[in-house]
C-alpha cells in the first residue's frame, strides 16, 4: 500500500472515531429531553447531564427533584415533541431555542456547556425570562 493512501485511511479512521465520540450541544439536550419525557431510571442519572454548576445550586437531592426537575418537566412538557430553531455555540457555551409542542409551542431557551468534553444543561428559561435578563442555574 503506498504511503499516501496508508496515511489517508489512518486520517479518516481518526476523524470517524473522534466525531463519534462526541456529542453536540443539540443530540445532549435531547438526551435529557428524553429522560426528563419518559421518566429518568435514577436521579444520578440526570445530574450527570446537568451542569456542575447545576448540580451544586441543587446540592440535595430533595431540592434537586422537587425545583429542578419539577421545572424540566414544566419547561419541556410530557411527552412534548422538542425541535431546536436555533444553535449558537461559542466555544464551550451553547445556547438553543426550542418549541415544546406540549405547552402550545410556546418557545424555550436551554444554555449548555461543555465540560470535560461533553455537552451539560446549565439552565432552562421560557422566554419571558431570557427577556427579563434571568440568569441560572435554575
Amino acid at each position: 500500500m503506498k504511503k499516501a493512501t496508508m496515511v489517508s485511511m489512518i486520517a479518516l479512521l481518526m476523524v470517524v472515531a473522534v466525531g463519534c465520540g462526541r456529542a453536540g450541544p443539540v443530540e445532549a439536550f435531547n438526551e435529557f429531553v428524553h429522560e426528563i419525557q419518559f421518566g429518568p431510571t435514577s436521579v444520578s442519572e440526570v445530574r450527570d447531564m446537568v451542569s456542575k454548576d447545576t448540580n451544586d445550586y441543587y446540592s440535595s437531592d430533595y431540592d434537586f427533584e422537587n425545583w429542578f426537575l419539577t421545572r424540566a418537566e414544566r419547561y419541556v412538557g410530557d411527552g412534548a415533541t422538542i425541535t431546536a430553531e436555533d444553535v449558537i455555540e461559542e466555544a464551550d457555551v451553547a445556547r438553543l431555542k426550542y418549541k415544546s409542542e406540549g405547552m402550545g409551542g410556546q418557545t424555550f431557551t436551554a444554555k449548555l456547556l461543555r465540560e470535560d468534553g461533553k455537552w451539560k444543561v446549565e439552565e432552562l428559561l421560557s422566554t419571558d425570562e431570557v427577556l427579563e435578563g434571568a440568569e441560572g442555574p435554575y
